[in-house]
C-alpha cells in the first residue's frame, strides 16, 4: 500500500507548492478517492490569488475540490455514495 501521494498544498497568497503528503485515511462517514481528474474553478483561483477562504480554508492546506476518481476506502457507517 502506498504511504504518500502528490497534493498541491496552498501555504498563502500565489503560494501554492506540491509536496508528498501521507495518503489519507477514511473516518466514519468517509470515503478516501484516488484523484484521477481534477480542474481549477473560479473560486480555487480566488483563493490562490488571496492565499485563504475566510470560512473554510486556512493554509497550509491540500488545494482543489473539483475532482473524479475511484473510491478506495470506505469508512465506517457508509453504506452508499
Amino acid at each position: 500500500m502506498t504511504t504518500e501521494m502528490a497534493a498541491a498544498v496552498l501555504y498563502g497568497k500565489e503560494d501554492l507548492r506540491l509536496e508528498q503528503v501521507p495518503v489519507p485515511r477514511a473516518a466514519a462517514g468517509e470515503v478516501v478517492v484516488r484523484v484521477e481528474a481534477a480542474l481549477t474553478c473560479g473560486t480555487d483561483l480566488k483563493v490562490y490569488r488571496r492565499g485563504y477562504h475566510a470560512m473554510m480554508l486556512k493554509p497550509p492546506i491540500p488545494f482543489g475540490h473539483e475532482l473524479a476518481g475511484v473510491i478506495t476506502e470506505i469508512g465506517a457507517g457508509v453504506t452508499a455514495f
